[in-house]
């Protein structure tokens, strides 16, 4: 990968994306108030080189894509961090409460379950003020919201194949390692 490269277009993708209203993306970026907080290349490289390295490390094989973890958050140093392609493309819903983490946290430790730093990591992306969201049960009795399929299939560490196919095709599978899921309607 050559580095420069990725870098360059990806902060020009970026800023096209929130400031060019010619952009194709333009309405669900820039439109919707989403800024992007680098000027130029040395910006962006300042804050996001590291990261990206490490990133590189983590995920070797795999394509990266620049992702903002408050999807309603701005294009900033401490609201963005790379992830691979695949997992970025299926984030769009924010979750609910950190209160209704803290449950499932609780309750995955009264079925003996360890919180990993890994599922540590998904709660603390958990979100407030939903329109949109996954939910997660345990015995019918919603337990922890997410904001998308990808995050609630890490946090039991199944695949988010079959966390979506309890969600889109209701009925298919009723559960996975034991936990329903189901969307939330807009509110």
């Amino acid at each position: 990968m050559n580095i420069q490269k990725k870098l360059q277009t990806t902060i020009d993708n970026i800023k096209s994306r929130c400031r060019n209203p010619n952009n194709d993306h333009f309405s669900a970026y820039g439109g919707r108030g989403i800024q992007c907080h680098w000027n130029n290349i040395a910006e962006f490289k300042a804050d996001m080189l590291d990261s990206l390295l490490d990133a590189i490390k983590k995920y070797p094989n795999e394509r990266l894509s620049i992702d903002r973890i408050d999807v309603d958050g701005d294009y900033c140093k401490e609201n963005c961090q790379w992830i691979p392609i695949g997992v970025n493309s299926s984030k769009d819903n924010k979750g609910k409460s950190k209160s209704a983490a803290h449950k499932l946290s609780m309750s995955l430790e009264r079925k003996g379950k360890p919180q990993t730093s890994a599922r540590k990591a998904v709660l603390d992306r958990v979100h407030e003020n939903s329109k949109k969201r996954i939910v997660m049960l345990l015995g019918g009795e919603e337990v922890c919201c997410f904001k998308s399929i990808i995050d609630g299939a890490s946090f039991i560490g199944a695949p988010a194949s079959n966390v979506h196919e309890i969600v889109a095709r209701k009925g298919y599978r009723k559960t996975c390692k034991g936990y329903g899921f189901n969307y939330l309607p807009n509110s």
